[in-house]
């Protein structure tokens, strides 16, 4: 039997963490959190993580911040980003253009739908090279 895909869920919302949690969980994945990218990086250096799903707006290191670190050390990491801010400042999405251009990244909009979610990760997945 093949091991559990392992999601971090990255969102200093507990709540949020919650509902990703209720939505992946139920479809097979084996959830992780983290309240900030600087926990985050500390999980990812211990433990092995399929997929990250993270928030762009924290306290202590922000999602663009994990997001360039997690291109830059896990170049192959799926990563799913997620963010509720309605405008993400232009220099935001420009740092981000590399990671969104690449094959294992993509943007989702909060709110979203669980249907919306499960075909990221399951894409972001799909499309990351061993």
């Amino acid at each position: 039997m093949p091991d559990p895909v392992t999601i971090l869920v990255v969102d200093d919302e507990p709540s949020i963490r919650d509902i990703v949690r209720r939505i992946l969980e139920p479809n097979g994945y084996l959830v992780r959190a983290a309240r900030h990218g600087l926990e985050a990086l500390q999980i990812l250096a211990s433990e092995t993580v399929n997929c990250v799903v993270a928030d762009l707006v924290m306290p202590s290191m922000d999602g663009i911040t994990l997001a360039m670190k997690l291109h830059e050390n896990y170049p192959n990491l799926p990563t799913v980003l997620i963010s509720g801010q309605v405008d993400v400042k232009a220099a935001s999405i420009q740092a981000l253009a590399p990671l969104l251009n690449s094959d294992t990244s993509c943007l989702l909009k909060k709110p979203f739908e669980s249907a919306d979610l499960l075909e990221a990760v399951q894409r972001a997945l799909s499309r990351a090279r061993p």
